[in-house]
């Protein structure tokens, strides 16, 4: 009897049921059915972002901000009536960058420059000069060309070097631009102290030994007779001349060589006006390459000390020696020259 088996039927029994009642279960799935549901990732979010690679050394604008829309401005006008306003169409909001501005930067100097060439109110129409006593304004506007010239392409300095290429008689030139269309030049002439005359050519000479052709008048003259032009302190060659130059050069063709150093030594100009204080008034003085200065003897001839004052004293007691003994022998020379005090001489016609 000890297997004893159980009838199938006893496994139907009714379960116990628990302590909860029905009721409450469903309340209790809607209670947590109403709870917010965490959200859900997306699954792109977990997966891997491949590098990007440039090639370039130029970066791109990157995507979204090509792709970003400018957010527009609203205006709303409001009306007497409260409450009440109209709305006006969205503006958009313009942000210019350096790119734009520099843009408009020369688009408007470009216009500014294409007005400045085109218009005649910056040409050079008016020269004020200031220290002229021979010359004359047209002369030096002659000079510089100064024909539909625009203000602003001047150059002081080299306006300057112009002048004192084509006017050696001038010091202290000072050249400023005024706009619109004004030009203020300062200059200084220099006085002439000697009227140097040789082959029917004439020029001046001043203190400094400056060679300038003459222009105008200047009164109280030494005037020296030669066979030669001016001996030159220094006897560089001459720079290249262009052709407005050299028109003004015809006058005095053989000291050319003097516009590159415009010099004779003032010691022989100190000569010169020394040796004339000496000489009865109207005496002129003569200039030999040669034989130096001297002067015209009234009894017709002509008397050469050299080109300084040295031993001047002793030099006109040999002259008159010299020239006492020719006359009582009745020898009439052409020349007489004490340049020399022990080696002096003389040269018949």
């Amino acid at each position: 009897m000890d297997n004893v088996k159980v009838p199938f039927f006893n496994n139907l029994q009714p379960k116990k049921t628990s302590a909860r009642s029905r009721a409450e279960e469903i309340r209790a799935r809607r209670a947590k059915s109403s709870q917010p549901k965490k959200p859900l990732k997306p699954q792109y979010a977990q997966a891997a972002i491949p590098p990007v690679l440039i090639r370039s050394a130029s970066y791109g604008t990157p995507l979204i901000h090509r792709t970003q829309s400018r957010h527009r401005r609203k205006f709303a006008l409001s009306l007497n009536n409260l409450g009440a306003e109209v709305l006006f169409p969205a503006v958009p909001v313009i942000k210019p960058g350096w790119r734009l501005l520099s843009g408009i930067l020369t688009a408007t100097l470009a216009a500014l420059i294409l007005i400045a060439t085109m218009t005649a109110e910056f040409n050079v129409n008016q020269v004020e000069v200031q220290g002229l006593q021979r010359l004359t304004v047209n002369d030096l506007e002659a000079a510089l060309n100064l024909t539909n010239l625009k203000i602003f392409v001047v150059d002081p300095r080299e306006m300057k070097s112009d002048l004192e290429d084509a006017f050696p008689e001038l010091a202290n030139v000072s050249v400023k631009v005024a706009m619109p269309s004004k030009i203020l030049i300062s200059v200084m002439e220099r006085q002439p102290v000697l009227e140097w005359r040789y082959d029917d050519l004439t020029v001046w000479i001043d203190n400094d030994g400056v060679i300038f052709p003459p222009r105008g008048e200047a009164s109280g003259l030494l005037t020296i007779y030669a066979d030669s032009a001016p001996p030159l302190l220094f006897n560089a060659p001459p720079p290249p001349v262009d052709e407005f130059k050299r028109s003004q050069l015809k006058e005095m063709p053989q000291v050319e060589e003097a516009k590159s150093k415009k010099l004779v030594d003032p010691l022989l100009v100190k000569t010169a006006l020394t040796l004339s204080s000496q000489m009865p008034s109207g005496t002129p003085l003569a200039y030999h390459q040669h034989s130096g200065l001297g002067w015209n003897d009234p009894q017709g001839w002509n008397v050469f000390i050299g080109s300084d004052l040295n031993n001047l004293d002793q030099k006109m007691v040999v002259y008159q020696g010299i020239a006492k003994h020719l006359s009582s022998q009745g020898i009439h020379p052409s020349m007489i020259s004490v340049e020399h005090v022990h080696a002096p001489f003389y040269r018949l016609e």
